[in-house]
Protein backbone atom coordinates (compact mmCIF):
# COMPACT_ATOMS: atom_id res chain seq x y z
CA UNK A 1 0.00 0.00 0.00
CA UNK A 2 1.30 3.40 -0.95
CA UNK A 3 0.80 6.68 0.89
CA UNK A 4 -1.77 7.72 -1.74
CA UNK A 5 -3.95 4.75 -0.81
CA UNK A 6 -3.92 5.76 2.86
CA UNK A 7 -4.94 9.33 2.06
CA UNK A 8 -7.69 7.99 -0.22
CA UNK A 9 -9.16 6.02 2.69
CA UNK A 10 -9.32 8.45 5.67
CA UNK A 11 -12.24 6.47 7.14
CA UNK A 12 -9.92 3.88 8.69
CA UNK A 13 -7.51 4.88 11.50
CA UNK A 14 -3.72 4.63 11.07
CA UNK A 15 -3.63 1.41 13.07
CA UNK A 16 -6.08 -0.20 10.70
CA UNK A 17 -3.84 0.49 7.70
CA UNK A 18 -1.42 -2.15 9.02
CA UNK A 19 -4.12 -4.79 8.57
CA UNK A 20 -5.35 -5.79 5.07
CA UNK A 21 -8.92 -6.44 6.23
CA UNK A 22 -9.11 -3.43 8.54
CA UNK A 23 -12.53 -4.27 9.95
CA UNK A 24 -11.40 -7.44 11.73
CA UNK A 25 -8.61 -5.84 13.84
CA UNK A 26 -10.97 -3.05 14.92
CA UNK A 27 -13.42 -5.54 16.41
CA UNK A 28 -10.60 -7.44 18.13
CA UNK A 29 -9.07 -4.39 19.88
CA UNK A 30 -12.45 -2.91 20.79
Amino acid sequence: MTTETIQDIPIFPLGTVLFPDGVLPLRIFE
